[in-house]
């Protein structure tokens, strides 16, 4: 949608696990491998929409799809199909479509992808629906899932080593 502060076509990918609870410090290394694994994508579909959102402006790049103020904002964390407000001195609502994508399984065998099952798209449910599913707050003490942080070659440096970009408000998403 129109990003009325600059006047430009921004794109944005908000992408929630529902059952993977993570906080600020992992939802940032997981944010920074994702960008990376975009980045290295030789895949056809990801190499397309790249040259199309790009195509509207050059300030369009995975760093900014995939912004990282929606998990580390010193706001907190905005729901997915919530709105953004435009800073002062607007203040005022973007109006950028919410448009959900679907509802994916990724099924896993000894740690590799097998396959991607496809369980709903954006017809199949109702704005209500959408909006319990990307419902991301959990109970305080809501134990993390376990997880093996992701390493990469050129991965960045995150204050006390261990992707945390300090500041921001409360949580990740999950």
């Amino acid at each position: 949608g129109m990003m009325r502060t600059r006047g430009i076509m921004k794109t944005s990918i908000r992408v929630v696990w529902s059952s993977i609870i993570v906080d600020m410090e992992r939802s940032a290394r997981i944010r920074d491998y994702t960008i990376y694994k975009f980045k290295e994508s030789q895949d056809e579909a990801i190499l397309a929409l790249a040259e199309k959102v790009q195509g509207e402006t050059q300030d369009n790049p995975w760093t900014s799809i995939f912004d990282d103020s929606v998990y580390a904002s010193r706001h907190g964390v905005r729901m997915p199909l919530n709105d953004r407000s435009s800073p002062a001195p607007l203040k005022k609502p973007e109006r950028r479509p919410f448009k959900p994508h679907g509802v994916l399984r990724f099924n896993y065998s000894q740690g590799k992808l097998e396959n991607i099952e496809h369980i709903a798209q954006e017809k199949d449910l109702d704005g209500r629906d959408w909006l319990k599913l990307g419902c991301i707050r959990r109970d305080t003490g809501t134990p993390l899932t376990e997880w093996v942080a992701p390493v990469w070659r050129g991965a960045p440096q995150r204050p006390g080593g261990q992707g945390n970009r300090g500041g921001g408000g409360g949580g990740g998403g999950g």
